[in-house]
């Protein structure tokens, strides 16, 4: 089961402290909604209706965690086959650009200028 079974894997030490706590918490939410199942019970398209789910943001996380999980299931024998294999990347979707922006960065107006020259001075940290 889901249950116990994440906290049994291999944790992959070369992971920063806190992409390793954001997966966690993936991991720990997955659990919530689909902890009852067997681990083998869990087919690709429940982790595609789970991925369908989340936020456009936030669904490449949740595909990375789940296919750490899975793979790392796989290697210690405990499921036969990654059922996030073939599951392609999501990726946000890009904002259209305004005709006031040039190259994706926002164009200062005049009175953005002068508002930041007031405020930080010539010579201050700000310039």
């Amino acid at each position: 089961m889901i249950d116990t079974g994440h906290r049994r894997l291999p944790r992959r030490s070369a992971e920063p402290g806190r992409i390793r706590r954001n997966r966690r918490s993936i991991l720990e939410r997955f659990r919530e909604w689909d902890g009852d199942k067997p681990l083998t019970g869990i087919r690709r398209r429940d982790i595609v209706e789970r991925l369908d789910k989340q936020l456009p943001s936030s669904r490449r996380s949740w595909l990375v965690a789940l296919r750490g999980l899975m793979q790392s299931a796989v290697e210690s024998d405990l499921l036969g086959e990654d059922p996030t294999a073939g599951i392609e990347g999501y990726k946000a979707p890009r904002k259209a650009l305004d005709d006031d922006r040039e190259d994706g960065h926002q164009m200062w107006s005049e009175e953005w200028i002068e508002q930041y020259e007031r405020h930080h001075p010539i010579g201050s940290r700000g310039w």
